[in-house]
């Protein structure tokens, strides 16, 4: 299992401070299924990806020989109250090799970081 400790904005109040963009790469010649979810153990959560709010553990297909990019944010708070930015972890375990990186864009500076998963003990 890896992980990626990422900054997002779940209640901003207005424009977010920080976008998450998260790169999937398989690099081989089959399909590759890819599990996100928000803990290690794949407890049940909620995150928003591409504008759509989807319960994790969250599955997604990777073609051979394909690269996807997904927007990944917080799903909206139950309350519409403003909220700081959070450090967040994003786990994922996929059941073929696959290559994975997170633009991080700071919203104020316009500034990209990449973040890379770092693998977990299980």
């Amino acid at each position: 299992m890896d992980a990626a400790g990422l900054i997002w904005h779940p209640g901003p109040c207005g424009p977010p401070l920080f976008d998450l963009h998260l790169h999937l790469v398989n690099p081989g010649a089959v399909k590759a299924t890819v599990r996100l979810g928000r803990d290690r153990a794949g407890s049940p959560g909620r995150l928003t990806i591409n504008g759509l709010e989807v319960r994790t553990p969250y599955e997604l297909t990777l073609e051979p020989e394909s690269w996807r990019q997904l927007r990944v944010s917080a799903p909206e708070p139950p309350l519409i109250v403003c909220i700081a930015p959070e450090l967040v972890d994003l786990f994922f375990t996929s059941d073929q090799p696959v290559t994975a990186y997170v633009s991080v864009v700071d919203r104020t500076t316009h500034d990209p970081r990449t973040v890379l998963p770092v693998a977990t003990l299980e």
